[in-house]
Formats: C-alpha cells, structure tokens, sequence
C-alpha cells in the first residue's frame, strides 16, 4: 500500500490535493505541521474530503517554528474524537500523551514513530528500539525511519522490517535522503504495512520521496 503525504501549507491548497490522492493513494496522510493554521474546523474539514483511510501527523515543528505541546495535543485528541483511522505520535516526543491514548478505547489505530535524521544505527539497536517502544505502549503500528549515509544502510532498516513480520509486530521502515530510495521500495516486499510516495515535485514531505506514479511502477517491477 502507498501512502500519500498532504504537505500544501494552506486549507484550500490541502482540499486540491486530497482530492487529486483520494484517486491515487492507498491512504491520505495529513500533515498538519506544513499548514500555515490548523483549528479544529480546518482539520474537520480535511478529514470529511478525504475518501481513503487518514494518517494524521502533527510535528513538533511548523515552518522552522516550535509547536506547543498543548496544542498538538489537542488536535490529536480532535482527529481521535473525528475518527481518523490512524494517528501518528512521536516516541520520544508524546510520551504522556500516548499512555493517555492508549489506555484508552478507541477505533483510531496509534502509529508509534521514531526518525533519526542522521544516521542508521546497528540492527542491534534498532531492534531494541522496536522492543523497548513495543513493551513501553504496545502501539497498532511502528514506524522507524533512518537516514541512510550509505547504501548499506538500506539493508539494515529492510532487515528490521523483516524482523519485526516475523515477531508479529506491524511496521513501517525504511531510510530517507537519496542513498535510502531502495528501502522505500524493497520495503514492501519485506512485509512493512505502507510506504510512502507524494503527489508530485514539490509535494515530498521527504528526501528521497518517489511521486505515487513512479512508486507504483517500482513496486510492480519488484512484485
């Protein structure tokens, strides 16, 4: 499945561009940090265009500025009560607000990430990552994406992937920048629930980002 990142920094530039992906992706992922405002009437909004399963994604950084924590927060909670189908929270970042989350019922599945944005570690470490996230708040999903300084990194993350399907555990993996294109592609066949793929040029929300188009194409090649 692919996963198509809204990265458009207003309302109506966002509306544009579900639409365009409610015909091309697997799932809509908002990405609530590259709008320039976001209330809760914005993100209601957003959620009723949407015709595939929503990934909602607030970072802790909006245009280079810091984000309060109450006010991620409180969005959070917002697309829960809105039903989102998955919400993405930060390992290390929202570590109070996930206990909350999780102790509680809910038809929203809880994405648990960690990004390291310099470096891939040992498969070792990564693989005590996953277990330490795994035993801190049993998450419906993990997502760990590295940055890949060398190609070899792509083997490490694709090996964690694998590792993670064999224990039961549902991922999503793989490495960012231009050494880590493999990963977003060989993933998939390694057993990660999604990878991600933008609408087109100037629509990533990451380094290395095929568009939807060439991702497809990709995956079929490498079925």
């Amino acid at each position: 499945m692919i996963a198509v990142p809204i990265t458009a920094e207003n309302f109506d530039k966002a509306l544009s561009d579900i639409e365009a992906a409610n015909s091309k992706a697997d799932i809509i992922e908002l990405r609530l940090d590259f709008l320039q405002e976001v209330n809760e009437t914005i993100l209601e909004g957003l959620l009723k265009k949407c015709q595939r399963p929503v990934i909602v994604a607030y970072r802790n950084k909006n245009f280079g500025a810091a984000v309060e924590a109450t006010e991620r927060m409180f969005i959070l909670r917002k697309a829960i009560d809105q039903n989102a189908h998955f919400v993405d929270l930060d390992f290390e970042q929202d570590k109070d607000f996930l206990a909350d989350i999780i102790s509680q019922k809910s038809t929203t599945a809880v994405i648990l990430s960690h990004h390291d944005f310099e470096k891939t570690p040992s498969l070792e470490e990564l693989v005590k990552l996953l277990d330490l996230m795994d035993s801190s708040f049993a998450p419906d999903i993990f997502k760990i994406v590295t940055f890949a300084r060398d190609e070899s990194d792509n083997n490490t993350i694709l090996d964690l992937v694998k590792a993670a399907k064999s224990s039961g555990r549902k991922i999503v993996g793989f490495c960012v920048g231009q050494k880590g294109i493999r990963s977003r592609i060989e993933c998939i066949k390694m057993g990660a629930v999604f990878t991600f793929a933008s609408l087109g040029k100037g629509k990533e929300s990451a380094q290395g980002q095929f568009s939807v188009e060439e991702m497809r194409k990709e995956l079929e090649k490498n079925a």
